[in-house]
């Protein structure tokens, strides 16, 4: 459990709007690792707060325990009000006999925010940064064996931060220092969603995080380099941290390839590869492999077992945690920090803190959770096998309990 969350809203500028929002009933905020965090917020829709929420631009901010925790546009809201609901989220019976019903309550606001990374993901990578997308000078922008975390920098300084033309910059958007982070990268880029090229090139560079923080009257651009704390972040059923397990084990799209080589017809050159294996488990499931440009078997077998490698059985494992009063999001770990989690005695699992929720009403209190997981699907057959003992593991501790 973790302790006060305030609310408030901000302009476009980073200026409060009014006084922070008091009354609310209900708080959703998700942060995400490299990705878009969202949030919504259920508050009476007293006056005030509808000019808030509506104003030009506005944007709202989650304090938890004095500390930013996530901000962001608001981006959609929703008035609801009917006879008998209070602005608490009860239900008033009226007068018994169809009396008239009390109408006074100021019914209810529900407003979703996204955090100050959804405006750098609503871009998209210029050719050339310099010109409108009208007045394009360049076929392609272009890095090649550049730090993984300057490049990061340079993309969103030059489409959407200072270093950008007017018309692309957002406001109050500045870029921190740079630390030489990462290895170096190659990329390739048109038009593509800036997003998904920051994500390219943190994979690529070695893992790296970015994330939005809004400093004083400033969003700050920050690249880290997420630590590895598996020795000393844990989560467990004994500790009483760890919340959910969900596995999910799919079945593979290619068992049997198929490889077709030049030629046409029955002088067309075949060539056949098979996962007796997964044949075994799962059955015949084929695909064809065109490599018409090659009669070389030998090129078309690595094609056939590339296909066979590509669409093969797949797990995920995540974890639902929550924070301690000896464990704390931003105290002790924080996203893409590699954590421990043990969903019983004997079985530890390593993973990447991908998503942390914090939830809040009056009743419940505030919670925060981490969401546990791989960066990637489960492709290798060892660790496919664990996650079966999980299943299996976890399935006798219930029904023995």
């Amino acid at each position: 459990m973790s302790g006060e969350v305030q609310l408030y809203v901000t302009d476009g500028d980073l200026a409060p709007v009014g006084d922070p929002i008091a009354g609310w009933t209900s708080i959703v905020a998700t942060p995400q690792f490299n990705a878009v965090g969202l949030g919504t917020v259920t508050v009476p829709a007293t006056p005030g707060v509808l000019d808030q929420v509506n104003a030009d631009r506005a944007r709202l901010v989650v304090i938890l325990d004095d500390e930013y925790f996530m901000g962001g546009p608001i981006e959609t809201n929703t008035f609801d009000w009917s006879a008998g609901n209070s602005s608490d989220g009860s239900t008033s019976t009226g007068v018994v006999g169809g009396g008239d019903s009390d109408t006074s309550e100021p019914g209810l606001l529900t407003f979703s925010f996204a955090d100050d990374f959804a405006r750098i993901a609503d871009e998209n990578t210029y050719p050339d940064p310099a010109h409108a997308s009208t007045a394009q000078a360049d076929a392609f922008y272009v890095a090649t064996a550049v730090n993984a975390e300057t490049l990061l920098y340079d993309l969103v300084n030059l489409n959407v931060g200072p270093g950008a033309i007017l018309a692309r910059r957002i406001p109050q958007l500045v870029m921190d220092s740079p630390a030489g982070l990462g290895t170096n990268v190659n990329l390739s880029a048109r038009f593509d969603a800036l997003a998904d090229d920051l994500r390219t090139v943190a994979i690529s560079g070695g893992g790296l995080g970015f994330r939005t923080l809004q400093v004083d009257n400033q969003i700050v651009f920050t690249v880290y380099d997420p630590t590895n704390l598996a020795t000393a972040v844990y989560f467990s059923r004994d500790l009483n941290n760890l919340r959910t397990v969900s596995l999910t084990i799919s079945k593979p799209t290619c068992t049997v390839a198929i490889v077709g080589g030049d030629g046409t017809g029955t002088d067309r050159t075949i060539v056949e590869r098979t996962n007796p294996d997964a044949i075994t488990r799962w059955g015949r499931v084929v695909q064809f492999v065109n490599q018409g440009d090659t009669s070389d078997t030998t090129v078309m077998a690595q094609a056939g077992d590339q296909a066979l490698a590509d669409g093969g059985e797949q797990g995920q494992v995540t974890f639902t945690a929550v924070d301690t009063d000896l464990q704390k999001y931003g105290r002790d770990y924080t996203l893409g920090n590699v954590v421990t989690c043990a969903p019983y005695p004997g079985l530890e699992i390593t993973a990447i803190v991908r998503a942390v929720t914090l939830t809040a009403s009056p009743d419940t209190g505030v919670v925060v959770s981490p969401l546990i997981g791989p960066d990637s699907a489960i492709t290798d057959t060892k660790t496919l096998s664990v996650l079966r003992g999980i299943e299996r593991r976890l399935g006798s501790l219930e029904t023995s309990q």
